[in-house]
Order: C-alpha cells, then sequence, then structure tokens
C-alpha cells in the first residue's frame, strides 16, 4: 500500500507549522494575516477567539487543492494553563475538523508527549531537540522555526500505520 500525501500540522493562534509529503513545510501566521486587508472577517469578528481558526481552514483547504492531500495529521490539543488558550485551540482543531470534512479526507491526531516520544525517543524532549532531529532524518538542515519542525515530526508519525493500511 503506497504512502498517502499527507499535510502535517502542528496548529497554533498565532504561527501554525505545517508540512507535506512533497517536502514543503513553512509556517502560517494566522493574526498577521488576520490584520491584512484582504481577510474575509469583519472588524468585528476579528477580536473573536475563533477568528484565527477561520483563517486556517481556508489556508488547509487551499493547500488540499493545491497538494493532492489524502491524509491531515495533526498535534492534539493538550489542556493549556487558561481557558481563553485552551477554547482557541479548539476552534483550531475544529477547523481542521471541518476542512477535511468538506474535502473527504480522514484526519488523525497525536498527542504532543507521543509525536516527541516517536521522533526523539522522550516524550518530553524540547522544541530544539525535535528540530534537530527533524534536521537529520528528513535531512532538512536549513529548518530553523521550531513550529514548522514540530509539524514535520507530527508528518513522521502516521508513516508507520499507513503501511500496515490503518492510519
Amino acid at each position: 500500500m503506497a504512502s498517502p500525501n499527507i499535510l502535517a500540522l502542528d496548529p497554533s493562534t498565532v504561527a501554525t507549522g505545517w508540512a507535506n509529503s512533497h517536502g514543503d513545510y513553512g509556517v502560517w501566521h494566522l493574526l498577521v494575516w488576520l490584520e491584512d486587508e484582504d481577510a474575509y472577517l469583519e472588524p468585528d469578528q476579528l477580536q473573536h477567539v475563533g477568528a484565527p481558526a477561520v483563517v486556517l481552514q481556508r489556508f488547509i483547504g487551499l493547500h488540499i487543492e493545491n497538494a493532492g492531500i489524502e491524509l491531515i495529521a495533526y498535534e492534539q490539543v493538550i489542556a493549556g494553563a487558561n481557558r481563553h488558550g485552551l477554547t482557541a485551540q479548539w476552534y483550531l482543531q475544529a477547523a481542521i475538523q471541518m476542512a477535511a470534512c468538506e474535502m473527504e479526507i480522514p484526519t488523525v491526531g497525536y498527542w504532543p508527549t507521543n509525536v516527541k516520544k516517536r521522533v526523539t525517543g522522550d516524550g518530553r524532549a524540547e522544541k530544539e531537540e525535535v528540530l534537530e532531529v527533524v534536521r537529520d532524518r528528513l535531512g532538512v538542515g536549513d529548518v530553523t522555526d521550531t513550529d514548522a519542525a514540530d509539524a514535520m515530526a507530527v508528518l513522521l508519525c502516521p508513516a508507520r500505520f499507513w503501511r500496515h493500511g490503518r492510519v
């Protein structure tokens, strides 16, 4: 069974890291885009905690269409220190699910500790350690952003499950 074309995400309201099976990666700066004059939201909507999720859903939809994505893998929400932050993260996770549902693409979520354990061998590894391992394993020495590196780490997770016909 051939591996699918995967879009991997490390969702955050400020900078969402992304990577795909084609070797493309980067960071979507959701809040910066929201302040752009081309944003599709009304000014009063920009302050809503779910506004970055609307942008994320659009970015995912465009990426699915342009890159032929067959699976979305993402780092799941963990309980944050405050309710506002956790609510914003849940909105982002819902946006991922909605974008995938619209395009009839399966999703799989991974807990941050599982991603770190799979990639580094240590579920409590620091972001910089994940960055170094991703650079070595994927041969992408030019990666400097930890959000993009986290998405690349997520990209590595579904591969072993897909080989066995399950995600």
